[in-house]
């Protein structure tokens, strides 16, 4: 079932963020996202029938149907992105000092 990208329900866009942000195979040779796209001049489609947008939009379900404990792991995933993202800014800071200073 092809949907356009403008015509996605709120579950396609979970399940489209959830496989870009958490997807670390290849998306085109290993994962066979990209092959589940269709791209032209009436815009991006996706097959949401063909077998990776249907495991995706699977686990985009499970997530909602544990959404509690989905939260509560989601939320761990942010302080740990956020205490890496003060650290970054730390060396950067210090980096920069550095090359200021000599």
């Amino acid at each position: 079932m092809w949907v356009k990208f403008e015509e996605f329900t709120a579950v396609h866009k979970l399940t489209t963020l959830m496989h870009n942000t958490t997807c670390t195979r290849n998306h085109t040779d290993e994962c066979g996202w990209n092959y589940e796209i269709k791209r032209d001049e009436d815009g991006e489609s996706h097959n949401w029938s063909f077998p990776c947008h249907e495991a995706w939009l699977s686990t985009a379900m499970r997530a909602l149907n544990t959404s509690d404990s989905y939260l509560k792991n989601v939320n761990r995933e942010i302080e740990f992105a956020s205490s890496r993202i003060k650290s970054l800014q730390a060396i950067k800071q210090l980096i920069e000092e550095i090359v200021k200073n000599g």
